[in-house]
């Protein structure tokens, strides 16, 4: 499920002048691009794979929710003139023993079929954590439709479960009618669990230049696989909860 948090109070918003400047972070939950991945029970940390000024934009679509294989998902007004794109697919495998296969179709691209090996996985763009629970990166600038819908077909095999836990598409873009924004692209497969008492992560955005007072407005954007009915997990940005029960969706009002 992607979520996107408004993360500009009011009372900061009162101190804004004619040049105000726009931040986007997203956070999704992939992990650091390495030479080599593996699994992990606790999974892989979040960090920043980007972290740039552009005049345009970040686009973060996708994520409704689990399904079966086939599974598809829509991304819909994709802009144009792109810096970065990257397809992210979650895959359920059931277990960490389970072994399988996940096949995307992008546009009508073939991005190979990729082996998911889970304890013994070493593909460089999986990720493997807790039970199976796969993250895979593709990508995809020099196959995105620019100005239109895309499409990503997704098909699992083998022993795994082979749900799709969902998918997302996130881009940035330059366009000349916008504002320049500072954004964060930041990635990790963490497993935040009551097992090994892995329970918390803690990300720090750096700014570049300029302070809170020049902040024109904000938007966090969030991807989480996973969730368990009554479990409290809650999301904070700079000590403010705005999130209760966040994995599904749960907002705190004015948060």
């Amino acid at each position: 499920m992607i979520m996107n948090w408004n993360i500009v109070r009011e009372d900061a918003s009162r101190h804004l002048n004619g040049i105000g400047h726009i931040l986007a972070v997203t956070l999704i939950l992939s992990s650091i691009p390495v030479a080599s991945a593996q699994y992990a029970s606790d999974g892989f940390n979040l960090g920043t794979i980007r972290h740039d000024t552009v005049v345009g934009g970040v686009y973060v679509d996708g994520g409704h929710g689990v399904g079966t294989s086939p599974y598809t998902e829509v991304f819909t007004d994709v802009p144009s003139d792109l810096l970065f794109a990257r397809l992210y697919v979650g895959v359920k495998g059931g277990t960490k023993e389970a072994t399988g296969w996940v096949s995307v179709v992008f546009n009508g691209h073939d991005l190979e079929t990729i082996s998911l090996a889970g304890l013994n996985d070493t593909n460089p763009e999986v990720y493997c954590s807790g039970n199976g629970e796969y993250w895979i990166y593709y990508d995809v600038a020099e196959y995105v439709a620019g100005g239109n819908d895309n499409t990503a077909t997704i098909t699992t095999g083998g022993k795994i479960d082979g749900r799709v836990k969902g998918t997302a598409l996130v881009t940035v873009y330059r366009d000349s009618a916008e504002t320049s924004k500072e954004y964060w692209i930041c990635e990790g497969n963490i497993n935040l669990n009551y097992r090994t008492e892995h329970d918390c992560e803690t990300v720090a955005f750096e700014r570049m230049f300029g302070s809170s007072d020049d902040l024109k407005s904000a938007t966090l954007w969030t991807m989480y696989l996973s969730g368990n009915e009554d479990v409290n997990d809650t999301l904070s940005f700079n000590s403010h909860l705005i999130a209760e029960d966040a994995a599904d969706g749960g907002c705190i009002e004015g948060g």
